[in-house]
């Protein structure tokens, strides 16, 4: 995560676009406006995990709010 600044670590054009569109579509994020998803973007992380990998249980307690995207 980005924690110093949302500004910190600015995401490439391409991959800004395909993350505002994603987040627009999701019930948390739809009501924001441009500016607001591409700050909100900006703060997220990509990972890649592997068929079987287990990204996070059901009972942990976490920091952080994961979205799967594909």
């Amino acid at each position: 995560m980005c924690r110093e600044s949302p500004c910190a670590k600015l995401v490439p054009i391409k991959r800004m676009k395909a993350l505002v569109n994603f987040l627009k579509q999701s019930d948390i994020f739809h009501q924001l406006t441009p500016a607001q998803l591409e700050l909100a973007a900006n703060l997220c992380e990509q990972g890649l995990y592997q068929a079987g990998n287990i990204i996070f249980k059901e009972s942990n307690h976490g920091t952080t709010w994961r979205q799967i995207w594909q």
